[in-house]
């Protein structure tokens, strides 16, 4: 149940002037279930996600879907430009990633968090170590998209590969335990040391202490079913690996990802931004699906007549592009929406933002 501050969404969002507790109403009425639970500091908007909504695990998915129901602007996220350079040599052999990011920060401070990221990680059952790992899973919950840190001087060698375990190998978990791999589980290695369970977690070797002067931040998309089953066969259950299994981060690229942890992490210490670097060892090109639908399905589906206004305003707050030809729309699915498939999911999202009280309905 992702756990939002109000500070946070009115810094994101253009909300409505009106009570709290009458938004969390109207949004749950609009099927994003939310209770309003007022702390010490802040009111916190505390969400109920259904299961075929993975975009809205994440805080920046909400928003978006806040925007919509209110119909309400939505800032744009605009992360720092970082510098773009070949960080380190990566070789990835293994289908099980699709997407590799780096970022290179050096003469970072380690040292406690601000008070504010302390709290919004609490809210979500996240403990607080210092201001490097916290700032990775303040973005985490942001963009639904899991990091891994690693102390960039303590790596074997300045190359890493993404691949494969064999069947035996052992790592030296963060969390104090030495793992049994099988094959079917992701590592990254450095040298002859494995430094990550990939999706999962890190390892004991590269972690991040208090002497860290330099960090590799690595951004990457591992195969959902992969992790699930390295996850469940371990018996480990990490936020990284709820996030990866659930395919979380759909509205960020891993660019703006990486951009938006370095500059929440040297904002922690006063540094400065400049000092970190960025490089895609591997991306995927994602196309947009487009679904047709017609005005005549609507009307049949529906039992009533939705004029041409109506709907065209509806796909709009939507954030649907669309192309109209004759009866037909061709509606764009923007990647952050998996769920939507087929016209009968297209219809729903209408009836939903329509209002399922305006609708009379008659027999066919």
């Amino acid at each position: 149940m992702p756990s939002i501050p109000r500070k946070y969404l009115k810094k994101h969002l253009l909300l409505p002037t009106i009570d709290p507790k009458e938004i969390g109403e109207k949004l749950t009425y609009y099927g994003l279930e939310t209770k309003v639970i007022q702390r010490e500091n802040d009111i916190y908007f505390e969400f109920d996600i259904l299961p075929n909504r993975p975009d809205l695990l994440s805080w920046w998915g909400i928003v978006q879907e806040i925007g919509i129901i209110l119909n309400c602007q939505v800032k744009p996220v605009n992360p720092p430009i970082i510098n773009e350079a070949k960080v380190i040599e990566v070789v990835i052999n293994t289908s099980a990633c699709s997407e590799f990011c780096l970022g290179l920060i050096k003469n970072i401070e380690v040292k406690k968090s601000p008070d504010w990221i302390k709290e919004w990680l609490a809210v979500n059952n996240i403990r607080s170590i210092n201001n490097v790992v916290d700032s990775a899973n303040l973005v985490m919950l942001e963009s639904g998209q899991p990091l891994h840190i690693f102390d960039y001087d303590t790596l074997p060698e300045k190359k890493i590969m993404v691949r494969q375990a064999q069947q035996g190998e052992k790592v030296n978990a963060l969390h104090g335990q030495e793992l049994e791999l099988s094959s079917g589980d992701i590592v990254i290695s450095s040298g002859k040391k494995i430094i990550s369970l990939g999706g999962v977690i890190g390892s004991q070797e590269t972690a991040v202490t208090p002497q860290t002067k330099n960090i590799l931040i690595e951004c990457a998309s591992f195969d959902p079913q992969t992790i699930k089953k390295t996850a469940k066969r371990l018996n480990i259950s990490t936020a990284t690996s709820h996030f990866f299994s659930r395919r979380a981060n759909l509205v960020l690229s891993p660019r703006q990802v990486l951009a938006r942890v370095i500059s929440y992490l040297v904002e922690t210490y006063q540094g400065d931004v400049n000092s970190g670097t960025i490089f895609s060892y591997q991306k995927v090109e994602k196309t947009r699906p487009i679904v047709a639908i017609s005005q005549e399905f609507i009307t049949k589906k529906v039992g009533q007549v939705l004029s041409e206004q109506t709907t065209e305003n509806l796909w709009q707050q939507l954030k649907f592009p669309y192309q109209k030809e004759g009866e037909f729309y061709y509606v764009t699915v923007p990647l952050w929406r998996p769920d939507i498939t087929s016209p009968e999911d297209l219809l729903e999202e209408l009836l939903r933002i329509y209002g399922y009280h305006k609708v009379s309905g008659s027999l066919p």
